[in-house]
């Protein structure tokens, strides 16, 4: 493998998504997608609301906290469900990898 990561050190097994907030960046970007479907913008950039929320989930999974990790997969499966691509992906890799606790 081109990789020493493992999910016992909770370090992502991919170089993607490149775009990961940093710890202290997380706390800002949960309270900006609070808001963020509450903005009279949103009927015209969901958009922005789905990636706001992936970079989120991102952060999440990456987590040491198995509680923080299982929030974050919650966060891509919702927006897998709505068909955001990314999503649909790095979910996959979450429970190929068995994040959360989960058996991979």
């Amino acid at each position: 493998p081109d990789s020493n990561a493992t999910t016992s050190t909770k370090t992502p097994s991919r170089s993607w998504p490149d775009n990961v907030p940093s710890d202290n960046e997380l706390p800002w970007l949960i309270e900006d997608v609070k808001y963020c479907a509450r903005s009279p913008n949103f009927r015209s950039d969901k958009d922005y609301c789905s990636q706001l929320s992936f970079r989120v989930a991102s952060a999440l999974v990456v987590q040491f906290n198995e509680t923080e990790q299982k929030r974050g997969l919650e966060i891509l499966k919702s927006l897998a469900e709505k068909g955001h691509p990314d999503a649909m992906v790095y979910y996959g890799m979450c429970l190929n990898d068995g994040r959360a606790g989960l058996d991979p």
